[in-house]
């Protein structure tokens, strides 16, 4: 689908939303968190690595939490 107005933009944004598992928007938020907490602990820079956070193994597991600490 090509956007060519703003309309176009907003309805492949929430088409593509509604074709994600709530597993897939989990995983995406936790990812998130963990980048937001690494970003205040190096004041704003980027210039670290985002550790793999094994979120499948732990959610296999049963042990995948909702909030990165």
């Amino acid at each position: 689908m090509v956007s060519r107005s703003m309309d176009d933009v907003i309805e492949a944004t929430l088409s593509a939303f509604e074709g994600l598992s709530s597993d897939k928007l989990s995983s995406i938020f936790l990812t998130l968190q963990a980048v937001m907490r690494l970003l205040l602990k190096h004041h704003g820079e980027n210039n670290f690595k985002l550790t793999h956070l094994k979120k499948d193994t732990l959610r296999r597991a049963g042990t995948l939490v909702m909030n990165v600490t």
